[in-house]
């Protein structure tokens, strides 16, 4: 069977489908499974276990292009993890047999197989929604913990897996061990980049705190930078750590005006890098401290110790996935809102102090120690 799988358009996204297309791996162990990712998310894909090939192309500027390439390999089934209408209609056109998707985006009619979308257990209620995006709370709906993206991804693949046949089970999850667990394999050559440049910096014999201060959502999302200067600074003072900033080319004057806030050390590499050596940077990082954004999830997914700091988006839906991750958060009752930018006084964001961060980091950090000491 030839197997095609639409990558989630956001680097987070495609870190949290990984224990989905690894199960679709197992439940077809002989098919040759593809993967479309748009450029921005395809070193999450690139040399990637779960998959045989990699398609870079994107559906919003190359759409002709990207059609006539996904034809010529005359799939047999396609399974769609993002939302779009624009992602069904692409493989609508390009003829494949069966189509796999969540039935959202009035695409239905486009997919030949769907999955029923329940907003209630994909979303945490909002009690004074300030967005039409928000779940108003309602007392006639049971409060129960919302489930996670993993098993948004997990269970269409489990769908898709039985639908075509397949007797293997899916994995049982366990959010508490944050399982079954991402897969993000470290490559070598990305590593040997990321040693050299400790090696080249002299800091090979230090901790190394990396730092994001982005999201791609938009601004509602991120910490202020002088609280993550300070709690960073603090951090590294009692790690006597190095600082990494993570943000990449297009957060450039944002990096900018981060270190010149900061007093510690800092070792502006971020745009120096691409996904495979990032992540690479942040197996080899003692901690990570970023907002909901894609980063904060590589980070997860290779076991640094992350501290996530959250405001207008979900997050009991979109935390990072790993038992060495803590979500900092002080939610307002307009929370979760998920604008690109606050209507009102960004109190989910500027209600988080350092002091709440460096608290989590400390608690995480120890926690980790002591884990390190009983295998010793």
């Amino acid at each position: 069977m030839k197997l095609l799988i639409k990558s989630p358009n956001w680097i987070g996204d495609s870190v949290m489908a990984t224990p989905a297309v690894m199960y679709l791996r197992r439940a077809f162990p002989e098919a040759e499974i593809a993967m479309i990712s748009r450029r921005s998310t395809a070193g999450v894909w690139d040399g990637h276990p779960g998959i045989d090939r990699l398609i870079v192309g994107d559906d919003r500027t190359a759409a002709r292009e990207l059609r006539e390439v996904v034809r010529s390999h005359r799939f047999e089934a396609a399974v769609l993890f993002p939302n779009s209408f624009r992602s069904a209609w692409l493989i609508w056109q390009c003829g494949i047999p069966r189509r796999f998707g969540y039935a959202r985006g009035a695409r239905s009619w486009l997919l030949t197989d769907i999955v029923v979308y329940r907003p209630q257990e994909w979303q945490t209620p909002t009690p004074q929604p300030v967005s039409k995006k928000s779940l108003r709370e309602s007392k006639s709906l049971p409060r129960e913990q919302p489930r996670h993206m993993v098993e948004y991804y997990l269970e269409l693949a489990s769908y898709v897996a039985r639908q075509l046949g397949s007797d293997i089970v899916p994995p049982v999850v366990t959010r508490e061990s944050a399982l079954p667990p991402l897969v993000l394999p470290v490559q070598s050559q990305a590593l040997e980049v990321v040693e050299k440049l400790i090696t080249e910096e002299g800091v090979t014999s230090i901790p190394l705190i990396a730092i994001h201060p982005g999201a791609a959502y938009g601004n509602a999302k991120r910490w202020p930078l002088d609280r993550l200067a300070v709690a960073a600074d603090r951090l590294a003072d009692e790690l006597d750590a190095a600082i990494v900033v993570t943000a990449g080319p297009s957060e450039a004057e944002l990096c900018a005006e981060l270190v010149r806030m900061l007093r510690a050390r800092v070792l502006n590499w971020g745009p120096r890098l691409n996904i495979p050596q990032l992540v690479a940077l942040l197996s080899r990082s003692t901690l990570f401290i970023g907002n909901d954004s894609g980063v904060t999830h590589l980070a997860a997914a290779v076991g640094c110790p992350t501290i996530a700091v959250f405001g207008p988006m979900d997050w009991n839906v979109t935390c990072p996935w790993s038992a060495n991750a803590v979500v900092v958060r002080r939610s307002p009752p307009c929370a979760p809102c998920f604008l690109r930018e606050c209507p009102l006084n960004h109190e989910c964001m500027t209600a988080v102090t350092p002091d709440d961060v460096i608290a989590a980091a400390r608690t995480l950090l120890s926690r980790q120690q002591g884990e390190r000491n009983e295998r010793a």
